[in-house]
């Protein structure tokens, strides 16, 4: 694990100060990465960095996690630990899988986690009070679509695949 903690660091030092973004700059690390189970190194993400990068590392790795199926993304939902919220004052990376798919995916993430997946009543309150505070993280936006053209972020086309695989295979329910 030490080694996939400074691959990560290394990672997310350099993001933001390199002379690529989005999908370029972590093709860079695509072999080192590939080392790594993805569901490892995106949990990792997801619990130690801040949101807006997991987000564009999500985003920015379509490479590493599209031919996962959709499977791996409710695996993901139902595994991921998730901190108390009632002390949270800004967008946490631990909820960067939900909003990946609601506001991306445009698949009701949060529903499905809360209909299909046995959540204790402290983990249900945590979900509504982060997203009672940050709704917005949930629903789709037409800002988003001009980074969603497979160089800078993943395409639309990929994510429209995604959102019916989950639809047809997991009966998630469509954002729109």
């Amino acid at each position: 694990m030490s080694e996939l903690r400074a691959l990560s660091k290394a990672i997310f030092d350099g993001y933001g100060n390199a002379d690529v973004i989005g999908i370029a700059y972590f093709q860079r690390w695509s072999t080192d990465l590939s080392a790594h189970v993805y569901s490892d190194v995106l949990v990792h993400q997801m619990r130690n960095y801040p949101h807006r990068y997991v987000l564009d590392f999500i985003l920015g790795t379509p490479f590493l996690w599209r031919a996962l199926g959709p499977s791996f993304w409710t695996g993901l939902l139902v595994s991921a630990e998730r901190p108390d919220t009632a002390r949270t004052v800004e967008q946490i990376g631990a909820f960067a899988d939900i909003e990946f798919l609601s506001r991306y995916v445009e698949v009701d993430a949060l529903s499905y986690l809360w209909h299909e997946c046995k959540l204790s009543v402290a983990d249900r309150a945590s979900l509504l009070l982060y997203f009672q505070k940050y709704g917005y993280a949930l629903v789709p936006s037409d800002l988003d679509d001009e980074d969603l053209d497979g160089c800078y972020f993943v395409g639309k086309k990929d994510l429209l695949h995604l959102a019916d695989d989950l639809c047809r295979d997991f009966k998630f329910k469509k954002m729109n």
